[in-house]
């Protein structure tokens, strides 16, 4: 039998400092990927060049045969590639302060600002036009290229590379792990114990079923509260767990309130709700809502920088075992013609039969070499499909705006986000004014 040969993959924003090292010790520390070429594309060629000496390092400790190569030619990095990663942000830092310090002077204090509110309506403009050409590129030059996509608004921006290419595409976000790390700690459990159902769109979906030991994990949970709030619970519990922080007032006041545990991050959930936000700063403090500003990400960026640089001079041992994220796991399952259950971001063609087709949602799939296949989920509840189906058609008029220049539809999207509904008609027009004025470097021609 003909060996196999082994892949070629392309990390787009290869000089990520955040993304690239995770990733590529996961590629290294998969046997059967071993002799990849892995191509560090970016636009900064200084900072892919850092992450390829980065790789070469760690590839000699491990005695991979895995090859690196930087560049900042989309050639190079696309030719006949079988895998594409993306972990982009068209606009970096200063479009970002854009997202997060204008709708501050409008009373909106967002968290995170990539995925929902005018943060995430902001960045989507933005980079649904560069995913619409990279979709293309990728397809130009490898049509049998397998693209799995972290960059933020994962739904928007997976939706735009399916719609702009034949292409097997999906987004990949870490969220699910977080609830299952919730679950263990709440019911004392191991996490291999724990199996949960969960559906919904990507930073805000819901566990509707959980699992332990073949018991209702949802009735256990109910025990063990005795009478206290979910926050009250966590809050007396020793925290430790991926991505956990020692508060979640806001998920428990969801879970108080429809039954359900959503994505364990109050930090993202905050942002498709009005009330927590748009209501002040005392507010952002009694429910211990977390903010990072964009300096706070700057400076984390520098010293990361500077840490990858230490591993590379060998000040610092990098010391990581393989993460949670799972590109590495459905490159592997492709590559060897298996298959792979897991936590997918795809086309919504019906695996949840309440919200709005042609959407992107998030629910369990199937990743193998015909590409990816939603499993069936069925109807969210009425709680929570209510809370989500205006993000979907959100997405769809952002969607619109940014592909045609429909200025109305920009708006309208904005207009009809949740942490807008303290604003009168004339502020949210004043604030889509500022964010367009302000994001217009990065805009497609008929937006600006």
């Amino acid at each position: 039998m003909r060996e196999r040969s082994a892949p070629v993959i392309t990390i787009v924003g290869g000089g990520s400092v955040h993304w690239s090292p995770t990733i590529v010790n996961d590629l290294l520390l998969t046997e059967a990927l071993d002799g990849a070429e892995i191509r560090l594309f970016d636009t900064n060629l200084e900072a892919a060049e850092r992450i390829e000496a980065f790789s070469r390092m760690l590839a000699g400790r491990y005695d991979s045969r895995t090859r690196f190569v930087a560049t900042d030619s989309e050639e190079t990095a696309y030719a006949g590639t079988d895998y594409v990663i993306i972990t982009i942000s068209t606009g970096g830092f200063p479009a970002m302060r854009n997202d997060i310090e204008i709708p501050e002077k409008y009373g909106i204090l967002q968290t995170v600002g990539d995925t929902v509110g005018p943060g995430g309506w902001n960045r989507a403009l933005r980079n649904i036009p560069v995913f619409q050409q990279m979709a293309r590129d990728i397809e130009a030059h490898s049509g049998d290229a397998v693209v799995l996509n972290y960059s933020n608004p994962m739904a928007l921006l997976t939706q735009t590379l399916t719609e702009n290419s034949s292409l097997r595409v999906t987004g990949l976000c870490h969220g699910i792990f977080s609830a299952m790390d919730m679950f263990a700690l709440l019911l004392d459990a191991p996490k291999e114990s724990i199996k949960v159902e969960f559906a919904g769109t990507n930073h805000f979906f819901f566990i509707t079923s959980a699992r332990v030991n073949g018991q209702d994990g949802y009735a256990i949970l109910a025990e063990k509260l005795a009478g206290m709030t979910l926050a009250e619970f966590i809050e007396s519990k020793d925290v430790e767990g991926f991505e956990l922080y020692p508060t979640m007032r806001i998920g428990s006041e969801f879970y108080h309130q429809c039954g359900y545990i959503p994505y364990p991050g109050d930090r993202h959930t905050c942002e498709f709700v009005s009330g927590y936000l748009n209501a002040g700063e005392a507010r952002t403090e009694e429910y211990a809502i977390k903010r990072t500003k964009v300096d706070d990400r700057i400076e984390r960026r520098k010293k990361r920088t500077e840490r990858c640089e230490a591993w590379i001079s060998g000040d610092e041992e990098f010391d990581a075992p393989r993460s949670r994220e799972t590109a590495a796991s459905i490159i592997e399952a492709i590559h060897t013609n298996g298959w792979l259950v897991d936590d997918l971001n795809l086309v919504n063609t019906g695996q949840i039969s309440n919200l709005p087709r042609g959407v992107v949602v998030e629910t369990l799939g199937v990743a193998g070499p015909l590409g990816f296949r939603a499993a069936t989920y069925g109807r969210l509840p009425r709680a929570i499909a209510s809370m989500t189906v205006p993000h979907c058609i959100n997405q769809q008029l952002i969607m619109t705006a940014a592909s045609t220049g429909d200025r109305a539809a920009a708006y309208s999207a904005l207009a009809n986000d949740p942490l807008l509904s303290h604003l009168s008609p004339t502020g949210k027009r004043s604030l889509f004014e500022e964010l367009m004025r302000a994001n217009s470097p990065w805009l497609p021609e008929g937006l600006r």
